[in-house]
């Protein structure tokens, strides 16, 4: 077999067990220079380099323990941050400037997505998630800032912002499903709401139309509730 060229064009890749491979040619070349075509079988999972940019995930073990394809992992060294960005992990799109972009066209700055084929779903407590937000402050203090396990920021939309949504959901087919939002959550407010500028869909009022115009059903501890809407108020 070739020796491996480090001024050559190669791939980092690793297994589960975090062993790092360099892939060059159709060869895997471990740190000892030891080369495979292809990694041990014994694996329960490894991160094989596909297109560009790309990476595909084989997991064969029935209990493989946290395998991750793609980790973005950051730590910061020094004894305070006053300023700057840190990202674990980016997902940027770009649409060159005066282009349009139409059709059955979809962009994503980052997609999450589970596929269950014919499988099924039975983890009990557990998560199942195409994105999934987590916030660990064991031991950290709060003072301050906009801190969420989720953010949804617009930036600037210069027309056409009656199309844009800080945040969509979509279920179309299949059966009825729960709920369009759920939360278990020990909070103070169900929500905190700042209308921006004022006077947009945070109305002081007096009065409401004499009935309402319908009902938004939810449901709560209390059990099914029903809030009611009007098409007018004073």
């Amino acid at each position: 077999m070739a020796s491996f060229n480090p001024t050559a064009p190669y791939q980092v890749v690793l297994d589960v067990d975090l062993t790092v491979f360099a892939f060059q040619n159709g060869v895997y070349f471990d740190k000892y220079g030891n080369q495979f075509t292809s990694l041990p079988a014994s694996k329960n999972g490894y991160v094989a380099p596909s297109a560009a940019g790309q990476t595909s995930l084989t997991v064969s073990s029935a209990a493989p323990g946290t395998v991750r394809a793609v980790i973005g992992d950051m730590h910061v060294s020094a004894t305070g941050m006053t300023s700057g960005n840190l990202v674990g992990v980016r997902g940027a799109v770009t649409i060159p400037n005066g282009q349009t972009v139409n059709g059955a066209s979809y962009l994503y700055g980052t997609q999450g997505k589970i596929i269950s084929g014919t499988g099924t779903i039975d983890v009990g407590s557990g998560h199942v998630a195409g994105v999934y937000g987590q916030l660990d402050f064991t031991g950290g203090t709060i003072t301050s800032g906009h801190v969420a396990a989720v953010i949804a920021d617009i930036f600037n939309p210069s027309s056409n912002g009656a199309m844009v949504d800080g945040i969509y959901v979509e279920q179309v087919t299949g059966t009825l499903i729960n709920s369009v939002i759920k939360a278990v959550c020990a909070a103070t407010y169900f929500l905190d709401i700042e209308d921006y500028g004022g006077a947009h869909y945070d109305h002081a009022a007096t009065a409401v139309a004499a009935n309402p115009n319908g009902v938004l059903k939810i449901k709560t501890a209390q059990g099914v509730c029903y809030i009611p809407t009007y098409a007018s108020f004073t």
